[in-house]
């Protein structure tokens, strides 16, 4: 009896897995009839479920405007098998799209643990509390450099026991070339959104602040400090404390709210350098976009007048000039009157950051009672050095911002990054053009077809496929070592970032994790998403056209694979929304 039953069982089990095995028959259970008992419904053909996903999605895409250029590619990331596409080899204007390939190329070549740092470096450790050679600032593209992180470097460093420096304190920021502005190493044309310029050392969003404060005696001198203080600037203070201010009515849109610590700032927005100015075109408007002319300057072309324009706050009579010097450093010239008892706060952009910054270490060392027998300059540092203290911070925080939020500034410094790192510091963007061509052919990703000027995506002359950024995604689903880490930097619809808003209340939300991209006359999303039945899929949605309802399109198109299962029953295809004109973003 016992080995009837265990016979039994064995066949139905048999039977189960032979069921389960065919492909394109599932057997699902259902719930019905009065006592809720589970009952088998006959299962679905897999060819007649894919051939009406396809319909679905082309009646989708049969809503885009006349003249609308698109190319999708929607790929099982568990079986191979290709469920929709359309022109999937046609290379288009990517946007935004394109810091996929930036951020998959800089995880994979670089390892999801590499820290961006900031180092302080010699040619030899310190001796008997003395350090007999140069001690080198060496910058690697830390964009949140913060005076905080250079204490953390000064603290390191004294812990050695050193009491004394031989040599020169010298800041090295020839980590990156000198060609330092997306709009001049990309060879655009236009430049749809002006990026600060990307140096491999740089201090607290590239700005330095001029801080005058007045007494409460009238004709006495003002007092005047930068904040950091490096030994970099030279202060000539001519500001005198004035009389009282007589109140005036109505607002004054040159100066901003007081802070709670009393200090006004003026103004929310500092000069450009001439040479940051002379790399960027004029603005001229057009329609539903503010685009710009090509500069006269040849990229790359440095200005060599050595005094920037002079702030002048008309409220408070201050007058802040800075002139730098031949060798580099810089000279504040205060000037004008304040009101006694007030404080000022001038924000400057920061020129010669590494010098300046080598300032700053000195000038800690200095006040911690460390004696310099040097002097201050920038330069590249030798290539036999030893690390003496270092700060940093993790690569995958800066893409995640880049990727979440399409941060353009943080993705020309991970391009610039890659570059660099494989051996490009002269030359750092063709470098890294370089990386991520080889990486996707490592990869196999179909990339021959496809072109990349900047890692942000702001080069309208980009072009990429959708089978390309689908052969990414897949890449990086297989990589074990980086393909949870970049599936957590992209977006989630209805959740965060550039998605936040998107496909909430949806079978997609929560679901559908993707990168978007946004120029004018252009709309692309990419990513992953997981139908009903649990399949991963990998997609790219890329339309370039002059008319609206994209998102809207590519809303439809993920909310469809995220409801889409080898047996859902027969449904007539959703009807087509009218074209609407999309919002402003990326």
């Amino acid at each position: 009896m016992m080995r009837r039953i265990f016979l039994i069982s064995l066949i139905v089990t048999l039977l189960l897995l032979e069921a389960a095995a065919s492909p394109g028959r599932r057997t699902v259970a259902v719930a019905g009839g009065n006592d809720s008992l589970l009952q088998q419904r006959r299962p679905l053909d897999t060819a007649e479920a894919v051939a009406r996903l396809q319909r679905d999605m082309g009646t989708i895409v049969g809503a885009a405007p006349a003249g609308t250029r698109l190319a999708i590619l929607v790929r099982s990331l568990r079986t191979g098998r290709v469920l929709y596409a359309l022109n999937p080899d046609t290379p288009l204007t990517p946007a935004s799209t394109t810091k996929v390939a930036t951020c998959f190329t800089a995880l994979s070549t670089l390892g999801v643990g590499y820290v961006v740092k900031t180092t302080l470096e010699s040619e030899t450790k310190p001796r008997n509390g003395a350090l007999p050679k140069n001690l080198y600032v060496k910058g690697y593209g830390d964009p949140s450099l913060s005076v905080s992180k250079l204490d953390d470097l000064c603290e390191q460093f004294l812990r050695l026991g050193t009491r004394r420096i031989d040599g020169d304190v010298v800041g090295d920021g020839t980590f990156f070339d000198e060609v330092n502005t997306r709009f001049a190493y990309s060879g655009d044309r236009d430049d749809p959104e002006p990026v600060a310029p990307i140096d491999a050392l740089t201090l607290e969003n590239r700005s330095y602040t001029v801080i005058v404060s007045s007494t409460s005696v009238a004709g006495s001198p003002c007092n005047v400090q930068t904040w950091p203080h490096s030994t970099a600037f030279t202060i000539v203070n001519k500001a005198t404390v004035g009389p009282a201010a007589a109140p005036r009515r109505g607002r004054h849109s040159n100066v901003l709210a007081p802070e709670p610590n009393g200090v006004q700032r003026y103004g929310d927005r500092w000069p450009a350098t001439q040479k940051e100015t002379a790399q960027r075109t004029p603005r001229r408007k057009t329609t539903g976009t503010a685009e710009r002319k090509t500069a006269q300057q040849k990229p790359g072309a440095t200005n060599t007048n050595k005094k920037a324009a002079p702030l002048q706050l008309k409220r408070s009579g201050v007058k802040v000039d800075v002139t730098t010097e031949s060798d580099g450093r810089m000279t504040i010239t205060v000037s004008g009157t304040l009101p006694p008892g007030r404080t000022v706060s001038v924000r400057q952009p920061l020129r010669n950051a590494p010098l300046v910054i080598a300032g700053v270490i000195m000038e800690r060392l200095l006040r911690e009672g460390v004696a310099v027998g040097g002097r201050l300059t920038s330069g590249p540092a030798p290539a036999a050095r030893k690390v003496l203290a270092e700060t940093g911070r993790p690569l995958v925080d800066i893409l995640r911002t880049v990727i979440k939020q399409s941060h353009n500034f943080l993705a020309e410094y991970t391009f610039r990054i890659v570059g660099a790192a494989s051996g490009g510091q002269q030359g750092t963007a063709a470098h890294a053009v370089a990386t991520v061509q080889e990486r996707m052919n490592r990869c196999g990703v179909p990339f021959g077809n496809c072109t990349l000027n900047d890692g942000s995506g702001l080069s309208r002359r980009n072009l990429l496929s959708p089978a390309a950024l689908v052969g990414i995604m897949g890449a990086a689903w297989t990589d074990k070592k980086i393909g949870p880490t970049f599936e957590s930097l992209l977006a989630i619809a209805g959740v965060d970032g550039t998605l936040r808003g998107r496909m909430k209340g949806t079978p997609a939300a929560a679901n559908l994790h993707g990168k978007t991209g946004t120029l004018n006359n252009v709309s692309t999303l990419t990513g992953y998403v997981t139908t009903r039945d649990g399949e991963p899929l990998a997609f790219a949605f890329m339309m370039n056209g002059s008319g609206g309802g994209y998102r809207a399109m590519q809303d439809r198109l993920g909310v469809r694979l995220a409801s889409f299962s080898y047996n859902e029953p027969s449904a007539p295809p959703p009807a087509a929304k009218p074209a609407t004109v999309p919002k402003k973003g990326r």
